[in-house]
């Protein structure tokens, strides 16, 4: 009988032990990106995104971040609306990213968005003349969960605006 007790208790607490290290490894979860899509709003572009298998705790955050690789082409126009016969033009290139921390509901999931803008020009006009952004992209966009390590290519992973003026 003896024996028989202490089997029944080391069974239970083996079964007691594989319980919550399976609990446990459900409330990590499996993080990944169910979506990623990108749309220019203006000449920024916004990703929304849909994360799921975060996990049940109610009081974790998760720090997403968006990049993409970001062209502008800019000129001088002069204060009539037109662009000299050899107008100043500039190209600037620059990774840009916008973050932010979330919560994942009780459900395990994120779904929000993040937006990113083009880089500031430098393009310095002569007098009588103000830079104008001609044309742009976005490439290489893509939404990370930085918290988890987990990456999504955005669809479409680029877009771009203009020209907007011929020169």
């Amino acid at each position: 009988m003896r024996r028989l007790i202490i089997l029944v208790t080391a069974t239970c607490l083996m079964v007691a032990s594989l319980a919550s290290t399976a609990m446990a490894t459900h409330d990590k979860g499996n993080p990944h990106f169910i979506r990623a899509s990108a749309t220019l709003v203006g000449t920024d572009a916004r990703v929304d995104f849909k994360e799921a298998g975060l996990g049940s705790d109610p009081n974790a955050t998760v720090t997403i971040e968006v990049t993409a690789n970001a062209t502008r082409f800019d000129a001088c126009q002069n204060n009539g609306g037109n662009f000299p016969s050899d107008p100043k033009k500039q190209e600037t290139n620059a990774e840009v990213s916008a973050s932010g921390e979330f919560s994942p509901g009780k459900n395990g999931q994120i779904t929000d968005s993040l937006t990113i803008s083009l880089p500031a020009t430098s393009l310095d006009c002569p007098p009588g003349q103000t830079p104008v952004l001609v044309s742009f992209s976005y490439t290489s966009i893509q939404v990370c969960d930085i918290t988890h390590g987990v990456c999504r290519t955005a669809s479409p992973s680029s877009l771009s605006g203009g020209p907007f003026f011929d020169l």
